[in-house]
């Protein structure tokens, strides 16, 4: 069975084309039989969005058209468990998320941010925790 992993990165710092470039050789080394991947994009504007289009990153010199094919996305818990949804009128899961790969930069995600909203949402995360950051 595999993990399933939420790499996250964008978010809104100046950094964020940086942390762009870092989930992209991230996601390139990880292994694809140990781990389900979820790209989770975070905008300058602080939306969220999913889906295999953005693991093909070396097409972000035209974010906009890339998340017009990507998935409005949201973070919730139930149950103890901690789901990726797919945002709209009709929600619908799209996985529970086990762990989570921060390559975020910058202010606002670098600085214990990213961390502190991963710890209310109670994803482990593979990073420095809040104080550290």
């Amino acid at each position: 069975m595999k993990t399933n992993l939420a790499v996250i990165f964008g978010g809104r710092c100046c950094e964020h084309i940086v942390s762009i470039a870092s989930a992209k050789k991230a996601i390139k080394h990880l292994s694809k039989e140990k781990f389900e991947i979820y790209p989770i994009y975070l905008t300058m504007d602080g939306r969220i969005f999913t889906g295999d289009v953005l693991l093909e990153i070396d097409n972000f010199n035209k974010i906009e058209d890339i998340l017009k094919k990507s998935i409005p996305a949201y973070f919730t818990v139930k149950d103890g468990k901690t789901l990726l949804m797919k945002q709209g009128f009709f929600s619908k899961k799209i996985a529970e998320i086990d762990v989570a790969l921060p390559t975020v930069h910058g202010t606002n995600v670098e600085d214990g941010g990213i961390q502190g909203f991963l710890k209310t949402l109670n994803i482990p995360y593979a990073s420095p925790d809040i104080l550290a950051s």
